[in-house]
């Protein structure tokens, strides 16, 4: 019997979708050391895909995230924390088997609203969880710091199965995208009603989370999915009104330590620039910001070890070369998946290309304000699903054209 590697692949795609937010799902391999579901997924990806005959596409990309590891794996010569560094180059390995996967495997447009649905069904799940944690204030994770300042504060906040409300803001932002998708993609009018109050909900939680970042992306990925130029016009002036409202009112109280947090965030990034500069534009080496925010600090931080933005934590670590060229590849990404979604003619494809490019591009924004982005599955989920987009469709649009215009040559040369 003839074994189906694609099937096989397209499964463990399904079952990475799942695995991915919840990152507790784990199993020991050696002395108290865990490797998660979604890893053990991405292994079992790796070793299917050797056995199928397809090619990697956009080498290009590859080649990038090749050189990355290498100049990761390098850096050991002037890190100072060399268990930071055995736990980003082992994060950054898995981007790397993540990356050659998704440039190899063939997804069709039934396998990316499966996917678009999987996640649909785990955000009401997550918000579902959310929503019962604010109202009897029992949490999941009771012996996470967050908390315990919850605790002392007599404040609490959404948190579902992750460690802080930053990052489940950011999943629920992931959700309203989806939400609108699909609820732009249906064509019953039952089931986008039920996608609208699904999104009333995901809109509330973010508001209760309080996380100003994520409120403000918010209002950003609704912008962007409005398609009518007057309804955006409206939505700048009520949006953008209501949003410079609320950040005033946020820096005007000061009882809730909002100055002390952007101060603090302030003090991080300064630091970063400074450990730069000393590094001659090298980066610090992999996993070991903590080590020099710690050790060598000139601002002052607190307990905060972590840099809170991610792309200022890529330019720190690695320097200008990998980050210069990381922002070309992202910005990159986020033109093809708009070109997709203007170019293709499948209404699902379409939908779902401007929902990863919304979600790229507000991401932005977001990924300034968790203490680490890197290394989060579900993020790294999301940005090689985009990758593979581009991939199996804009590539496609190419050659579409490519051969038009080669037959509006022979038909001239005729």
């Amino acid at each position: 019997m003839k074994i189906n590697i694609l099937k096989i692949q397209k499964c463990l795609v399904y079952l990475m979708t799942i695995v991915c937010f919840f990152p507790f799902l784990r199993v020991e391999v050696f002395l108290g050391e865990y490797i998660s579901f979604f890893k053990i997924s991405t292994v079992l990806l790796f070793l299917f895909g050797l056995l199928s005959k397809n090619k990697i596409k956009i080498k290009k990309v590859f080649i990038f995230y090749i050189i990355w590891l290498i100049y990761s794996i390098i850096s050991i010569f002037w890190i100072e924390d060399i268990m930071g560094y055995i736990k980003y180059n082992y994060y950054l390995l898995f981007n790397v088997i993540l990356v050659k996967i998704f440039l190899t495997l063939n997804l069709e447009e039934k396998d990316y609203l499966k996917i678009c649905r999987e996640l649909q069904i785990i955000i009401i799940f997550h918000i579902i969880l959310g929503i019962v944690q604010v109202l009897t204030n029992d949490f999941y994770l009771k012996t996470h710091t967050f908390y315990e300042d919850m605790l002392k504060n007599n404040r609490y906040y959404p948190l579902s199965t992750f460690g802080n409300v930053n990052e489940f803001s950011m999943v629920i932002n992931l959700g309203v995208v989806i939400t609108l998708v699909l609820m732009k993609i249906s064509n019953k009018k039952l089931s986008k009603l039920l996608y609208f109050i699904v999104f009333c909900f995901e809109g509330s939680l973010i508001f209760i989370g309080d996380s100003r970042g994520n409120i403000l992306g918010f209002l950003f990925i609704l912008f962007l999915m409005i398609e009518s130029k007057l309804v955006r016009r409206l939505y700048c002036i009520v949006g953008g009104s209501f949003g410079l409202i609320y950040i005033i009112k946020q820096f005007l109280d000061v009882g809730n330590g909002s100055f002390s947090s952007d101060l603090l965030r302030i003090n991080l990034l300064k630091n970063g620039i400074i450990f730069l500069y000393e590094t001659f534009g090298f980066g610090v080496g992999a996993g070991n910001i903590e080590y020099w925010l710690r050790m060598k600090r000139i601002y002052d931080t607190g307990v905060i070890l972590n840099i809170h933005n991610f792309w200022i934590e890529i330019l720190v670590t690695y320097g200008f070369m990998i980050f210069i060229v990381y922002i070309l590849y992202y910005l990159w990404i986020c033109r093809m998946l708009y070109k997709v979604s203007r170019e293709e003619k499948s209404k699902a494809i379409a939908n779902i290309s401007r929902g990863l490019f919304v979600f790229n591009v507000a991401y932005i924004l977001l990924g300034t304000i968790s203490s680490s982005d890197f290394g989060l599955e579900w993020l790294v989920f999301v940005q090689v699903l985009s990758l593979s987009m581009v991939k199996n469709y804009y590539i496609n649009i190419k050659k579409k054209e490519k051969y038009k215009i080669e037959r509006s040559k022979c038909l001239y040369l005729q």
